[in-house]
Parts: C-alpha cells; sequence; structure tokens
C-alpha cells in the first residue's frame, strides 16, 4: 500500500475580495491560515474572486536594518507591509531562501514552508 497519494493540487486558494480590494503582488492571510500572494494583473474590487499563490519562491519588501539568516522563519507585517523577524509579525510568510543582510530592502522566501 503506498504510504502518500495525491489528491489535488495545494499551490492555490480560491478567495472572494474583502472590503479595500487586493492588487497583484499583496501578501494576505488566506482563509486557510496560509500566507497567500494575490495574482493577476489588475487590481481586484470587493467581492471579486482571487486566486492566491500559496507556495513558491518570492522576492519581499523588507526595511533595509532587518537582517535573516537563511532557514529562518519570515514573518508578514500587515500594518507595515513588510517582512520581519522575531515574532513581530501578523503571520507567518515561509522561511527566508537565502540570508538577507542590512542594507538590501528585499528578502527571498520560501512561501509557506
Amino acid at each position: 500500500m503506498a504510504e502518500a497519494m495525491y489528491v489535488g493540487v495545494f499551490d492555490e486558494e480560491q478567495v472572494t475580495v474583502p472590503s479595500g480590494g487586493y492588487n497583484p503582488g499583496d501578501i494576505v492571510q488566506a482563509p486557510s491560515g496560509r500566507a497567500g500572494v494575490v495574482q493577476g494583473q489588475r487590481p481586484l474590487e470587493e467581492g471579486e474572486p482571487a486566486t492566491l499563490k500559496t507556495t513558491g519562491k518570492f522576492s519581499v519588501d523588507a526595511a533595509s536594518a532587518t537582517t535573516f539568516t537563511a532557514g529562518v522563519i519570515v514573518e508578514w507585517d500587515n500594518t507595515g507591509k513588510l517582512a520581519v523577524a522575531n515574532a513581530a509579525g501578523d503571520f507567518d510568510i515561509g522561511i527566508a531562501a537565502k540570508a538577507k543582510i542590512a542594507g538590501e530592502l528585499k528578502v527571498e522566501i520560501l512561501l509557506n514552508e
């Protein structure tokens, strides 16, 4: 008997856009609790369907002074719209794919890893 069986694709979630709307590339917390990156080519308004990418490697905004070691948990500050460390964010978005040093404005993450 197989130990695992493929039952579907888990790298996207379909949601309905809440008030305030979404823009392509926005990072949001999906209903499942996972982090999602809004897909598409145009802003989406309240009530429209949206696709959230929930896996993959992404380059995410971070403050210049914030540093990350490869493999550490990266969180999302929904107010400041920045990747943060040390349980300072609103929800986990993944792990740092590589180190980010002071002065860099982006951190590469593996979403929901």
